[in-house]
């Protein structure tokens, strides 16, 4: 577990956030983040979205993959939106 620097909450996190060694990012196959931000809307709660920065064994370009995940808690379980496809396509 590697904590990123810290960033304004609006920012999207990208690799070069994970301070320390270059080398813990280098020598990783897959590199993934959780940001919590507040949601616009309603100051009062967050929202939290999940970064893929690095996946070497995926088949497409990960940079910019952003999936939200939206808390169920009769479940206690996450529903995942994919930010990274189409308007059209969602995914769970």
């Amino acid at each position: 577990v590697v904590h990123p620097r810290k960033t304004d909450s609006d920012t999207d996190l990208d690799i070069q956030h994970f301070g320390g060694s270059a080398r813990v990012t280098q020598e990783a196959d897959i590199v993934f983040a959780i940001q919590r931000r507040r949601d616009e809307n309603d100051r009062r709660k967050f929202r939290k979205f999940l970064y893929i920065l690095k996946n070497r064994y995926g088949q497409k370009k990960v940079e910019s993959d952003i999936i939200e995940m939206i808390f169920q808690p009769a479940t206690y379980t996450h529903t995942l939106i994919d930010h990274s496809l189409n308007a059209a396509g969602t995914s769970k």
